[in-house]
């Protein structure tokens, strides 16, 4: 089903790289998806959630592209060669960033509840993510499994990582699916996440590592500082959680004392 290269087009003076067009694909189907089956579930309506997603992308894209004028000022001066720039790895943390803000903002322009967003986002970015990885080819070590892809008629075989990135946000999707009648509730949102940082993680072991840091890519990297952010949502979420118990349970024994003679 791969249909494209994870290469870059030149258009105009822009750089649009290839996997952008097939995260716009599958952005378009996981919308669909939601605006037909999942938003009677969360309650939050299309329009809300399309504000939000759109607000968050463009603000990750706008910081991605102009965070090289942060590290090389001397860029200002030659905006033709901004625009030419690639943001990079480290444009990626710009961007992340940016991109929360944006969504926290929008959340409380809309007065959405954080989780219930979040929920909403995932039945949106999961099915986009799995599609467009199927649509981008990309290739890992040498392996002599027996799914090992051969590029051009070549002897050694690789792994075809682009399969297994479809088939982790594809699991993480169905196992939301599966609870959406429960949401929007953390645990099932925690484990989508979850399996999503250690299915990526152990897909990127089959990778070539490119410039790594203390052995691990960049990407391994920010993987392992989502797991340990969501280590600490949870372990806030879980202490809230405990705290708000006891107080559920002494409303009844209140008015019950009331009642009595």
């Amino acid at each position: 089903m791969a249909v494209l290269d994870d290469t870059v087009w030149t258009i105009g003076p822009f750089l649009v790289q290839t996997r952008w067009i097939a995260l716009f694909a599958g952005g378009l189907v996981g919308w669909a998806l939601y605006r037909w089956v999942y938003a009677r579930f969360l309650g939050i309506t299309p329009d809300a959630l399309g504000d939000l997603l759109i607000s968050t992308v463009l603000a990750y894209l706008l910081a991605w592209k102009l965070s090289p004028a942060l590290f090389d000022p001397g860029l200002l001066r030659t905006p033709a060669a901004l625009l030419m720039t690639s943001g990079g790895d480290r444009g990626g943390w710009v961007g992340g960033i940016a991109a929360a803000l944006v969504a926290w903002r929008q959340c409380r322009k809309h007065r959405l509840p954080l989780l219930a967003a979040l929920s909403a986002a995932l039945f949106v970015v999961l099915p986009a993510l799995a599609l467009a990885s199927l649509l981008v080819v990309r290739y890992g070590t040498p392996t002599t499994l027996p799914w090992g892809i051969a590029v051009e008629g070549g002897q050694l075989a690789y792994h075809p990582v682009h399969l297994y990135r479809a088939a982790v946000f594809g699991a993480a999707w169905l196992l939301l699916h599966s609870r959406r009648t429960h949401l929007p509730a953390w645990p099932p949102v925690r484990d989508a996440v979850l399996l999503v940082i250690a299915g990526w993680f152990a897909v990127s072991l089959v990778e070539p590592i490119v410039a790594p840091v203390f052995g691990l890519s960049r990407s391994q990297w920010t993987l392992l500082a989502a797991a340990l952010a969501l280590a600490a949502v949870d372990a806030w979420h879980g202490r809230k959680t405990r705290r708000q118990a006891p107080r559920q349970e002494q409303r009844p024994t209140a008015k019950q004392g009331e009642q009595a003679p």
